[in-house]
């Protein structure tokens, strides 16, 4: 049994000590099943068996919120087979659900009822995500001919993700049977690296099988090893510099719970859409700075609850003290130096500003 099974306990908000945690856990099965999301299999009394700590150490503890998000942080990063990730993952996010509604965060009225009344689709109808997963390739000869054979998971189901809409987040999560009547139709799928460049795999040419089975929506690709950009790619997955996979796709239905902050996609077509090995999380910095005109572009099309929580995040980031939401504030006189003033001025000025 890999993947911890669900248990329901409580979950607290207090600071997390993840190896002081398990260094006094003592060497119980019990224990340190209980304690973690993830167990290797590997010997059931030893601590480095088991992955992903999040509970006090004994047997009733309660799951720690700052220990379920770092352990949330770790699993794209972890060497899980991807029939166990799954399960480490919905774990985990039972945790982050459970403390979310420990603290009462019913959606507003104006918000239930905002979505409730939007026509189309939330987030729009054209969507990519991306998913942690597995993804390996391996070099194989057919008819005389050398390709890597990539496969992974571009969508995983059941696992919630976070999303945002013009009246701010939400979570979302995919039906088992969301592809089913897309993928009856055989649609035309490429696959792609970053949803873009030259397509190396097709389903319409038989180099490219999409799926549908118990853990998502998988991937089969057969990509030519004579052309240098299949080479880099199956060089970095080999590498685990890429790690992770994606789908475009059309969403066709879907539906909110009664709360309408949650949605889970019933129906959706990957017909001329795309599945990528995408390398989000590899090397966060040097991708966010190699792509900083893209970025500063989306900031300009972003919606104002996007907007206002990038602001936040980012002030966080540098140290930059904010006013509450709404609320007018000078800036301090010891905060206008030369290293942070117009980013604390226009943080300021905006989340002063009522929502339009």
């Amino acid at each position: 049994m890999p993947a911890i099974g669900s248990h329901h306990t409580a979950v607290v908000d207090e600071p997390w000590d993840g190896p002081g945690a398990v260094a006094d856990a003592p060497n119980s099965a019990t224990v340190l099943r209980h304690m973690h999301a993830w167990y290797s299999g590997s010997g059931p009394d030893q601590k480095s068996s088991y992955k992903f700590p999040h509970h006090h150490p004994t047997a009733t503890g309660a799951a720690v919120i700052a220990g379920v998000r770092n352990a949330l942080a770790r699993v794209s990063q972890a060497d899980i087979p991807a029939g166990d990730r799954a399960g480490v993952e919905a774990h985990l996010n039972t945790h982050m659900n459970d403390y979310k509604g420990s603290q009462g965060a019913e959606l507003p009225q104006d918000v239930r009822a905002g979505r409730a009344a939007a026509s189309g689709q939330p987030s729009g109808q054209a969507r990519m995500h991306r998913f942690p997963g597995q993804i390996r390739a391996t070099l194989i000869n057919r008819d005389g001919r050398n390709f890597y054979q990539v496969e992974g998971y571009a969508s995983v189901f059941n696992v919630e993700y976070e999303m945002w809409d013009a009246f701010g987040p939400y979570t979302e999560s995919v039906a088992p049977d969301a592809f089913d009547k897309s993928l009856a139709n055989g649609p035309d799928v490429a696959f792609l690296v970053n949803h873009k460049g030259v397509t190396m795999a097709r389903t319409t040419n038989g180099t490219l099988d999409v799926y549908a089975d118990d853990i998502g929506l998988g991937v089969r690709a057969l990509l030519n090893a004579e052309r240098q950009d299949v080479r880099d790619l199956a060089s970095a997955i080999n590498d685990r510099l890429i790690d992770q996979m994606s789908f475009a796709f059309i969403l066709n239905e879907g539906e909110w719970n009664k709360d309408f902050d949650r949605f889970r996609i019933s129906e959706a077509d990957i017909n001329r859409g795309d599945v990528s090995a995408v390398n989000y999380g590899a090397s966060p910095y040097t991708s966010i700075e190699a792509r900083a005109s893209e970025w500063l572009a989306d900031a300009e099309r972003v919606s104002g609850p996007v907007a206002r929580e990038a602001f936040i995040r980012l002030a966080s980031r540098l140290e930059i003290h904010l006013p509450e939401a709404g609320r007018s504030e000078p800036a301090p006189e010891a905060e206008r130096d030369d290293s942070g003033s117009a980013v604390a001025v226009v943080m300021r000025r905006y989340l002063a500003l009522d929502e339009r």
